[in-house]
């Protein structure tokens, strides 16, 4: 498995921060969008992601690791824009989650992610760890169903909704789910494009909202069935 850091991202949604891509083995297979569906299969992205999955771009965790602590103190960092925590599948390799919140915690970077690997109490007991200490991991929720399955755990989450729906949404047990600004604005307040590098909405860990994402790109219309039927 190998993990890339690009210090300065070259993804325009992110905007002038650093990203991470980690390989897809690290994708765990109860997530319905694995293989059709994921927006990193798609684009400019998709290069990228597959070089780092076949091996020819990337780092061991080793290196990559190091590269991470060399990062400038209090660094956003927009870590898997593709792929899931460290380990194959389902499975969550907790010693390397344990040493890069470390490495979040020593260096103050700003740090957010998403997961789709909390089928597991094993695991859901690592996320919370990491975000106790300052790596944000957002549970990747795939309906609203899901979002009320999951508030109890008391991690932030996020959830894929369909293309129509409206910028402000509610759970049947009333979790109110905010969708991304950069989908519900567009622009900022001096006509630029909303990045994550602005907005850092996922990145507040304590927020009482899950942060919803309407799907888009080539693969909408089949997103928007599997997210409408869950």
């Amino acid at each position: 498995m190998k993990f890339h850091l690009s210090e300065a991202s070259k993804n325009s949604k992110i905007g002038l921060i650093s990203s991470t891509t980690t390989s897809w083995e690290s994708c765990p297979d109860s997530c319905p969008l694995k293989l059709k569906g994921c927006y990193t299969y798609g684009g400019p992205l998709a290069l990228h992601a597959r070089k780092v999955t076949e091996g020819s771009r990337g780092d061991e965790w080793e290196d990559f690791i190091l590269k991470m602590r060399a990062l400038p103190r209090g660094r956003k960092v927009r870590y898997n824009q593709s792929g899931d925590l460290p380990g194959f599948n389902e499975s969550i390799d907790i010693e390397k989650l344990e040493e890069l919140t470390k490495v979040v915690k020593e260096r103050n970077l700003q740090v957010w992610t998403y997961s789709h690997k909390w089928k597991s109490l094993k695991n859901i007991k690592a996320i919370k760890r990491a975000n106790e200490e300052g790596l944000i991991i957002n549970l990747s929720a795939n309906s609203l169903d899901d979002v009320d399955r999951l508030q109890k755990h008391k991690i932030p989450i996020a959830v894929v909704v369909p293309s129509d729906s409206p910028n402000t949404l509610y759970t049947k047990n009333g979790v109110k789910i905010v969708i991304c600004p950069a989908q519900r604005e567009n622009k900022n307040k001096d006509g630029g494009k909303i990045t994550c590098e602005m907005c850092m909405l996922c990145y507040q860990g304590k927020r009482s909202c899950a942060v919803g994402f309407k799907s888009h790109g080539i693969s909408t219309k089949h997103v928007d069935k599997l997210v409408s039927n869950n």
